[in-house]
């Protein structure tokens, strides 16, 4: 039976779940994403940028951080494609 994961904690404290907007390190530069899903030890993210391609990419929970503002929305309906 798989098992249930409902949030991780980023570095923060902060929960993370499906839908929030992140932070998190990508080769030698910081990227921007929303979570997807969350598996037993690590959290799958689609980068958001304004390119058609999307990137998904799998992370520890420690490695990333919650962003939940104004500036992040904006953000985020600038660059969604």
């Amino acid at each position: 039976m798989a098992k249930t994961v409902s949030a991780h904690p980023d570095k923060l404290g902060n929960d993370i779940v499906p839908g929030s907007c992140v932070a998190f390190p990508s080769y030698n530069t910081l990227m921007i994403g929303i979570v997807d899903r969350l598996t037993p030890k690590m959290v799958q993210i689609t980068e958001v940028n304004n390119i058609r391609y999307k990137y998904t990419i799998k992370k520890y929970p420690h490695d990333i951080i919650v962003l939940n503002n104004a500036d992040t929305t904006m953000y985020l309906l600038k660059n969604q494609g």
